[in-house]
């Protein structure tokens, strides 16, 4: 089981590092690098830009709860 630590870590890999996803949110690299887990306002556009690669529930399971 991923952690949401991981799970952002996975989304930065997959969209191609900080300046690029912070690119894709339309704000700045510190923001993004600021984040240990990924914000609640942020989880979905993370999921889209992943094509659900990793999902809402990876990234912030005290939110969202698994698909039944």
């Amino acid at each position: 089981m991923m952690t949401p630590e991981e799970a952002l870590q996975k989304v930065i890999s997959i969209i191609g590092g900080q300046t690029t996803l912070a690119r894709h949110l339309g704000i700045t690299y510190q923001s993004v690098h600021g984040w240990t887990v990924c914000p609640a306002d942020r989880v979905l556009d993370l999921e889209r830009l992943t094509d659900t690669q990793v999902t809402r529930h990876q990234l912030r399971p005290d939110v969202f709860t698994r698909a039944a």
